[in-house]
């Protein structure tokens, strides 16, 4: 059996859909942010996946209110998707720190 059988079989194919949909919604936002304040820092910058966050929560919470069968889970596994890109924007601040 393939690991992403295993994967989809314990938490579903839907979480793991949520999952990404959250890190891309994540990353969308900290892109278009990054591009309207370019220049203005390693630390600003990686505080943008922040607001990336907050959007993907908020995204999540109005998409589960408006679907017949909610599953709060699903905003779980957005927010967690998310929070991947947060942690490798903070990851890239201090691996920026590091290396200068």
């Amino acid at each position: 059996m393939k690991m992403t059988d295993k994967l989809a079989g314990w938490c579903g194919m839907d979480k793991i859909a949520h999952f990404g949909i959250g890190g891309l919604v994540a990353a969308i936002v900290v892109i278009v942010m990054a591009q309207q304040d370019y220049g203005c820092g390693v630390w600003r910058t990686a505080h943008m996946g922040l607001a990336g966050l907050i959007v993907t929560t908020w995204l999540g919470i109005i998409k589960e209110i408006m679907d017949t069968k909610r599953d709060w889970k699903d905003i779980v596994a957005g927010i967690a998707g998310a929070a991947v890109v947060v942690i490798a924007g903070y990851a890239g601040a201090v691996l920026n720190v590091l290396s200068n």
